[in-house]
């Protein structure tokens, strides 16, 4: 009789395809991509807007761009005007009272669902593997939960979709 022993191993994750690299190369220089989808966030939503393309899949590489301003309000207007990038000033990540903990103040961010992954304004994010339910971004604007209403402006938002060469077919 011969006994059989089983070892768990741990096997590090794949590295990223060369496809995927090239997508990413793409994303980085502002290249061109394969598919988009646009929309506009008033400033005074405080709602997110879930952004879906069909070619949102693992390995393909997301980018999120937006144009225009918002006016924030605040004591007097205290809070400011800000295009897509905010103020800079990142929100703690433990912050709850933001919208999107972790992005800059009064910038445009997104959450990738299904894994609650920040994704913040013009950076290049390669779609996971993994996660339950519907795949796509919920993009919105980092502001205090309920400080929309003096809020004035919106943005112009782009989702970019690069895809590497298995991923669009």
């Amino acid at each position: 009789m011969v006994a059989m022993l089983t070892v768990p191993i741990a096997v590090p994750a794949p590295a990223a395809s060369a496809d995927t690299a090239e997508a990413l190369g793409r994303c980085r220089n502002d290249q061109w991509f394969e598919n988009s989808m646009s929309f506009e966030l008033q400033g005074t939503n405080p709602n997110w807007f879930p952004a879906e393309i069909s070619t949102m899949r693992p390995g393909n590489v997301v980018r999120i761009v937006a144009t225009g301003s918002v006016h924030y309000g605040g004591f007097l207007g205290s809070a400011g005007e800000w295009g897509p990038d905010g103020n800079g000033h990142l929100v703690d990540p433990g912050d709850t009272a933001w919208n999107y903990p972790g992005a800059s103040q009064y910038s445009v961010a997104a959450w990738w669902n299904p894994t609650a992954t920040l994704v913040r304004h013009n950076t290049c994010f390669v779609i996971p593997n993994g996660g339950a339910g519907p795949r796509m971004f919920l993009v919105g604007i980092n502001d205090i939960w309920d400080a929309f209403g003096d809020n004035r402006g919106a943005y112009r938002v782009g989702v970019r979709v690069y895809c590497a060469n298995t991923g669009c077919a």
